[in-house]
Parts: C-alpha cells; structure tokens; sequence
C-alpha cells in the first residue's frame, strides 16, 4: 500500500513529462487520466509509513486514523494486561463460592 502511495505521487510528474510531447492521440489519452490525488492522499494518511511487509504482522493502519480502531487496539493491549491481573482473583473467588 505504501508503494502504491508512492506510485501515485509520482503520476502528476509523468504526466507533465509526456505532456511535452506534441502527440494529439497522447494528449487524448492525458486529458483521461486522473491522478487520484484523493487516493493518494488517503493511502498517505491511513497507513504507517512503518507497517511490516505483511499484512497478516497487523499494523497497518497509522495510530490516529480511525478512532474506533484506536481504541480496539487499546482495549486488546490493555485488556491482555488486565486479563493477567484480575484472572487470579477470579479463580480464587470462584474456588471460594463453590
């Protein structure tokens, strides 16, 4: 994803270049293509410039970007956290009761 960021960046670039040439079926073709400055802008802020390779590691979403996911993430550190502090005394309240 990051990759295809970076290739989206470069398409204004390539653009201007092939616009030099005095070609009308080039410049047909150039009046068509859109850029997708949104898309690259999207991909830009969405994902972490640091994200591993792989999709399955997680990671890819850049901390900040959604919300919801934001605390998802949290809830999953934390609540691993929690789970080990409380889980002791949970099995000794629930030994007591029976």
């Amino acid at each position: 994803m990051i990759q295809l960021g970076h290739t989206l960046a470069q398409v204004p670039v390539i653009k201007a270049i092939l616009e030099s040439f005095d070609d009308e079926a080039l410049s047909r073709l150039l009046q068509e293509l859109d850029a997708l400055p949104e898309l690259e802008s999207l991909i830009r802020s969405a994902i972490d410039p640091d994200a591993p390779a792989t999709i399955t590691e997680g990671g890819i979403i850049r901390a900040g970007f959604d919300e919801t996911l934001d605390k998802y993430r949290k809830v999953m550190s934390e609540g691993r956290h929690g789970l080990r502090i409380s889980k002791p005394r949970n099995v000794k309240r629930l030994v007591l009761q029976h």
